[in-house]
């Protein structure tokens, strides 16, 4: 009995992390991401770029669903990182400093998952992340890495969209300089940057000695 794995939809898999400006010596690598429900067999796939493409291994590279894998030009990517999911040495096509095309196809030739990325130099040394694997778009969801280590590979990405993520992009008080009395109106600009919808509510406390600590509240705000 001989038992297959099912072919990969578009988007199945997908590329979630790119080193195409590695520092010291630091092999250019891939990461793919299994956001499917079924595990995919990458044999015999192919990974191009916009002039040359290479085949993967003849023998089965299985990534189960949520598991990442690693494709790396050099074996010594292990002497920069500690990867805890699987990695592949393969030698991949040059990814272009300038920005290129890159994708990722099954043994039919049907393109599982593909960007065109822009390259910057000011980015040197940190990898390209994808911020939500339900977004199969380039533009806006893809960021340099935020991590203190500069990349994330076989680990969810630093810059992965959160379930919940309020933040406050600005607040404004008018009068800017009230007068001892005087009535004041404030507003906020809050965005929210995750993936659920939020109920929330604003509070606003006085901090009489100006030590970022609040004294007591003033007011809460109706649900927004």
């Amino acid at each position: 009995l001989i038992i297959k794995n099912k072919p990969a939809n578009e988007h199945d898999v997908v590329i979630n992390e790119i080193m195409y400006l590695p520092l010291n010596d630091e092999p250019e690598w891939i990461e793919l991401y299994n956001r499917g429900e079924n595990p995919a067999d990458l044999r015999k796939w192919k990974i191009s770029d916009a002039s040359s493409s290479v085949s993967l291994k003849d023998s089965s590279i299985v990534i189960n669903p949520g598991e990442y894998l690693v494709i790396a030009s050099d074996p010594q990517i292990v002497n920069f990182y500690q990867i805890p999911g699987k990695i592949l040495t393969v030698k991949l096509p040059s990814l272009n400093n300038s920005g290129d095309k890159i994708a990722i196809s099954d043994s039919t030739g049907k393109i599982i998952d593909s960007l065109t990325y822009k390259g910057a130099s000011a980015n040197a040394g940190k990898s390209h992340e994808r911020i939500d694997t339900e977004n199969f778009l380039y533009e806006g969801n893809w960021l340099p890495c935020r991590s203190k280590i500069r990349a994330t590979p076989g680990m969810k990405n630093s810059v992965t969209k959160k379930e919940f993520d309020l933040s406050v992009k600005s607040f404004n008080i008018f009068p800017k300089y009230p007068a001892a009395g005087q009535s004041i109106s404030f507003s906020a600009e809050i965005i929210n940057s995750g993936k659920n919808e939020i109920k929330a509510s604003c509070s606003l406390f006085s901090d009489a000695d100006l030590d970022s600590v609040a004294d007591k509240q003033i007011s809460v705000s109706e649900e927004i």
